[in-house]
C-alpha cells in the first residue's frame, strides 16, 4: 500500500475516533435543596455509539441545553406538570410526561 494512501487513512481514522472523545461537564456537589423550586439532574452516560451527538433537551417545547456525552445539566422548575424531551433531529424525540 502506498505511503501517502496510508497517511491519509490513518488520520482519518484518527479525525473520526477523536469526536468520540467529546465528554460533558464533570459531576459536580449537589446544591441545596430549594423549596420552592423543583431539582432536575439530568444525566447522560458515556456510550461510544452516537458518543459525537449532542441532542437538545426541551422542557415544555423550549430548548433549554444540549447534553454532551457523559455530562449533566440541572434545570429548576417551578410546581406543575412539565413535559421533558430530548431531540435528536428533526426526525427523532422521546418525550415523557412528568407530574
Amino acid at each position: 500500500m502506498n505511503a501517502k494512501l496510508l497517511s491519509a487513512i490513518l488520520i482519518f481514522v484518527s479525525f473520526i475516533l477523536s469526536g468520540c472523545s467529546a465528554t460533558g461537564p464533570k459531576f459536580s456537589i449537589l446544591e441545596p435543596i430549594n423549596s420552592s423550586t423543583a431539582t432536575v439532574y439530568i444525566y447522560r452516560p458515556w456510550m461510544m455509539l452516537d458518543g459525537a451527538a449532542s441532542p437538545t433537551v426541551q422542557v415544555d417545547s423550549v430548548d433549554f441545553f444540549d447534553i454532551k456525552n457523559g455530562g449533566f445539566n440541572v434545570l429548576y422548575l417551578e410546581p406543575g406538570s412539565h413535559t421533558l424531551t430530548l431531540k435528536k433531529d428533526l426526525s427523532y424525540q422521546i418525550g415523557e410526561q412528568m407530574k
